[in-house]
Parts: C-alpha cells; structure tokens; sequence
C-alpha cells in the first residue's frame, strides 16, 4: 500500500526546491559580471592626479601620470617640458613599475611650483603604447582627463585685492617764516610725547603703525619672490638676500627695532626687546638669521629645496607674529 503524503509535506517539497533555484541563480548571475569586467577593460588605463588638490603659493604640489596595462606593451609617456598648464615644471621622477592582478602599474610624477595665485587647467595627456616586434606607439593608447588646480594667496582675504598706491608728488615748498617758530613747537611737543610715552611704558620699544600694516607688505614681497626662478647660483645668492631683507624689513616695522641695520648677533641680543613675540617664533627667527647668513656670506652654494624652506619660514613666521587685532578685525 502506498502511503499518502499530506498536504503541508507537499507545500514545503515545492518550496525547498524554488529556494534552491533561486541560490543557483544568484550564483550564476554573480560570476558573469566578473567575466564581463575583465574583458572590457581596455588594454591601457591612464588616470591623472594631483597631490594636494589644492595649494597655496610656496606649497609642494606633485602631479602624476598612472597608467595600468596588459603585460607585454612598452608605454611611451607623453612630452612635457618645463612647463605644464601655466606652472613651472622643477622636478620629475620615474616610479618602478609593479605587477597586480594580471596588470602592469607604472607612474610618472612631476613636482610643480606653486605660484602665482589663481586657477590653472592641466590638459588632457595621451600615453602610448606597443608590443615588443611593433613600431613604436602603434599599440593602443589611453588618455589621463584634464585637472584643475586651485592655488590660495598667502595674504589675508580681506586684503587679497589691494593694491600698493604710489607716494604723492610733494607740494611746492612755501617760505619758511612766519612758520618756523610753529614748527618748532610741533617737533618739541612731538619729542615731549615720545619722551613721555617711553617712560609710561618702562622704555621698551613702541609698535609703528604705518597706513600698509608691515606684515602685509612683508607678505606681499614674499608671495613676489616665490615666482623667482633658481636658475643659477647668482639668482640663489640674491634670493637669500632678498628674503631676509623681507623679513628684516617686517621687523623694523613691526616692533621697531632697526634691524636693517644690525648684524644677525646684534638682532639675537636684543629680541628680548620684541613684545608679544611668544619664544617659539624668538627661536623660529634666531633659526632664520641663522639660515640666511649661510645663504648671504658662507659662500656656499644652497640647494634649491634649501632656499625654498627658508622662504617657507620666513611666510610662517610673519603670519605667527602678526598683530592679533588683525585677526580679530577679520573674524569680526
């Protein structure tokens, strides 16, 4: 006798069995895109970046080139010369190629200066290739997209579009009497102030204030310099000279202490005298002087990446030991 078999046993047989269709259907469905990725991948991939996507002037932006493609091809690098979407090219390098998954991974890199301020398009750069017995760049080619490049001024923004205006024509000189005895008075009552002003403040040095604050001048000179090209050891002498006559000249105008006029060691004795001036920025300048000296009067040539460390220190310590209330006025 054939034994019966229930209503519930049948409904959970036909259940199982659609569950099992669907698991191998998922399965099946999962491979193919695999085997659909690895054959449309074109022989040669080229991607473009840029490291960091944005800069400010003096920064160090590297912008590479990197290809992947099928083992066998020879990759010929696009021709760039010294010069790259409006910036200046100071240095390259060529990577090891690697191996990963079946794929060759070589990279081209290329270092950039950063400066002037503003926005620059590095266009589209074509990689080719060929296979060994071929002519040379008759293999397949891929293209890196064009990239943007956004380079920040070191100025504060409120000051970014400002403008420097020349000093006015004199005015024709008028006779001397019956003026001469209210100058006089002037120039006494002046020197009466200062006399008094010193003594109020136990004899240290008073802050100038000049129309231009001098950290923006100091700044604005520095960001001029960055676009200076290296190109022989008289332009790096000169450099060194000029961004210590930057930052000697910020010194005059922010504490007024003459220090175009005195040597480095006369400076470091008297940065006691320099207010507000916290110690790491007294050691950040005494390292500066220090530096500067070397560049100025060893006689020693100084590497390019020397020079422009030290006009990095210079930017960073004008923007330390500005005045707060710049700040503040800025924030407000």
């Amino acid at each position: 006798m054939i034994p019966r078999v229930s209503r519930r046993s049948r409904r959970l047989a036909a259940g199982g069995g659609a569950l099992l269709a669907l698991l191998a259907g998922c399965v099946g469905d999962r491979s193919a895109p695999d085997v659909s990725e690895a054959e449309a991948r074109p022989p040669v991939v080229a991607r473009a970046t840029l490291e960091p996507p944005s800069a400010t002037v003096g920064d160090r932006v590297i912008y590479s080139l990197e290809v992947d493609h099928e083992p066998g091809l020879t990759v010929s690098w696009p021709e760039i010369g010294e010069v790259l979407g409006g910036l200046r090219v100071m240095e390259q390098g060529l990577d090891e190629p690697r191996e990963r998954g079946g794929r060759v991974f070589e990279r081209r890199w290329y270092r950039l200066q950063a400066a002037p301020p503003g926005r620059f398009e590095l266009p589209v750069q074509t990689v080719k290739s060929w296979a060994e017995g071929d002519e040379v760049d008759s293999g397949p080619s891929g293209e890196a997209p064009s990239t943007a490049l956004e380079i920040a001024s070191v100025l504060p923004p409120e000051t970014e579009q400002a403008e420097l205006r020349d000093i006015k024509p004199l005015d024709p000189p008028r006779p001397l009497w019956p003026w001469w005895a209210l100058a006089a008075a002037l120039v006494a009552a002046a020197i009466l102030g200062l006399v008094l002003k010193r003594r109020r403040s136990g004899g240290g040095l008073d802050k100038v204030t000049p129309s231009v604050p001098p950290h923006e001048t100091a700044l604005r000179e520095l960001e001029r310099l960055a676009a200076v090209e290296l190109s022989d050891r008289r332009e790096a002498r000169r450099f060194g000279f000029r961004v210590s006559e930057i930052v000697r000249t910020y010194v005059e105008g922010r504490w007024g202490l003459n220090a175009t006029d005195l040597t480095s060691e006369e400076i470091r004795a008297r940065l006691g005298e320099l207010r507000e001036l916290p110690a790491v920025e007294v050691e950040r300048l005494e390292e500066f002087l220090e530096a500067t000296d070397r560049v100025k009067y060893t006689g020693m040539e100084a590497p390019r990446e020397e020079l422009r460390r030290i006009h990095r220190e210079a930017v960073t310590f004008v923007q330390a030991s500005r005045p707060r209330e710049t700040d503040d006025v800025a924030a407000g």
